[in-house]
């Protein structure tokens, strides 16, 4: 009988014996001993099932594994340079066609170079739609230092994160990772999924603190799956919270960065930040910091006839893209894009008379911009996902507002703005279903003085800041 502090390392719904590894004779524990490092953390809310499953398990119902209240899968893609997961494209297609949110994994084999098996694993991966998970199942040395496992792991990680603008998740045991490679440093930045059998609340290992993802068994039956025993799992979090981490977002939060005077905007795919300021003299500067770092650049001028209001939305996908919308001295409404030799100068954006500019990136990759009008109702405009193809600028309701809007994405896949109109009414609107469209405005309780600020927690609700 295994102790609950032993780790189980399978990936897949392969059974104790299979694994997820290429070797048919690997065993998962004879390995491990005592899971005696790492601290344990319980889930800290609700959180959902899923499975992981590898080519053990061929031709899957995933109708009946979505039926039995699955939410989640993920699918042994590929592994080393050379091994491609026989079922992979169709599990990968029938998970998606069943409204679970899918996932692919790569196993690593530590005795090769991680970028040529990163690459591999993104060439059988394929187009992302943006909503997936991607998994790195670190579980053998292959004979191989604990340096080099480390190096070669994060040479992985930091490939598919370049190529897809997504982190990756790290799957580990915490024996192994803390006690066979020697907690290697540098990838807390990344999300966990712990393995650690017969537990609710698993050891976590390294410096993580916290995980994402726990595979608690390897054992019992999933309807759907031709296989007596499968590795299954559990999300900390709900279902809306994964839809959103799947999708690129952290689950915890997406929030406005900025004012008329200062807005500052982030690219995880590039681990940068950039501040962007209206000097006193007009002029439009930019600083940026590096991830990790811990300071500023020297502030770089991008041009002249900035007047106050600004605003910076950054996009992942399908490559990174920056876009800041200004308001012009002259009235113009200016736009400074971001690119391979950084921001470019301010130029026109269409639009005369308009005002406290508001940005808005979408999952999906669109951007939204907002502005007032010079009669104070609310104008936006939305680019396509990766162009810079904008619609024409267009009013969104009859409601006369004396501030710029604040907007923010909500755990649900919509988003929601805020307003002040110049009775001291507060207003909101919803997304609508359709893209680039809004529901009716609404009136808030109270009478207040400002713009409202929303803050999105990591419960999924919203507290909003306005001065009376």
């Amino acid at each position: 009988m295994r102790s609950r502090l032993q780790v189980g390392l399978a990936v897949g719904c392969a059974g104790v014996m299979a694994g997820c590894g290429g070797d048919d004779d690997f065993d998962p524990w004879s390995k491990l001993g005592e899971a005696e490092l790492g601290v344990t953390v319980c889930a800290d809310g609700p959180t959902i099932e899923g499975i992981d499953v590898a080519a053990y398990q061929p031709d899957t119902d995933w109708k009946k594994v979505a039926d039995s209240g699955r939410r989640f899968a993920v699918i042994k893609a590929t592994e080393g340079t050379g091994y491609v997961n026989s079922y992979f494209a169709q599990d990968w297609a029938g998970t998606k066609a069943n409204g679970m949110v899918r996932g692919a994994y790569h196993y690593f084999r530590p005795d090769t170079d991680g970028v040529a098996q990163a690459n591999h694993f993104l060439a059988t991966v394929g187009a992302l739609d943006g909503d997936e998970l991607l998994m790195l199942d670190l579980e053998t040395t292959d004979g191989q230092s604990g340096a080099t496992v480390g190096k070669r792991a994060k040479d992985w990680m930091e490939t598919v994160e370049a190529a897809t603008g997504k982190k990756p998740i790290m799957y580990t045991g915490p024996n192994f990772w803390d006690a066979v490679i020697g907690a290697p440093a540098g990838f807390a930045e990344y999300p966990l999924w712990i393995a650690h059998y017969g537990v609710d609340c698993p050891l976590v290992p390294g410096d993580w603190g916290k995980w994402k993802f726990h595979q608690y068994t390897s054992t019992g039956q999933v309807p759907g799956i031709n296989n007596p025993n499968c590795d299954r799992d559990v999300f900390n979090g709900t279902f809306e919270d994964l839809k959103a981490f799947a999708g690129g977002k952290p689950s915890s939060m997406t929030q406005v960065a900025g004012n008329d005077a200062v807005t500052l905007v982030t690219s995880p795919g590039e681990k940068k930040t950039w501040l962007f300021a209206r000097t006193a003299g007009g002029e439009l500067a930019v600083m940026s910091s590096a991830h990790g770092e811990k300071k500023w650049s020297e502030p770089a001028l991008l041009g002249r006839g900035v007047a106050c209001g600004l605003s910076a939305a950054f996009s992942e996908k399908p490559a990174p893209r920056g876009e800041l919308v200004a308001a012009g001295e002259d009235g113009e409404a200016l736009q400074a894009a971001w690119g391979a030799d950084g921001w470019s100068e301010p130029v026109g954006f269409e639009g005369d008379g308009l005002a406290h500019p508001t940005t808005l990136s979408w999952p999906d990759g669109r951007i939204e911009a907002f502005a007032i009008d010079e009669a104070g109702q609310l104008q936006h405009r939305t680019s396509d996902a990766g162009t810079d193809v904008w619609s024409a600028w267009k009013a969104l309701g009859d409601v006369k507002l004396a501030t710029g809007v604040s907007v923010i994405l909500r755990g649900d896949g919509r988003a929601q703005m805020f307003g002040t109109d110049g009775d001291g009414v507060g207003w909101h609107a919803l997304s609508a279903e359709t893209a680039g469209e809004w529901e009716e405005w609404k009136a808030l309780d109270g009478e207040i003085a400002s713009r409202p600020v929303p803050v999105r927690w990591p419960d999924g609700h919203l507290e909003l800041f306005a001065r009376d």
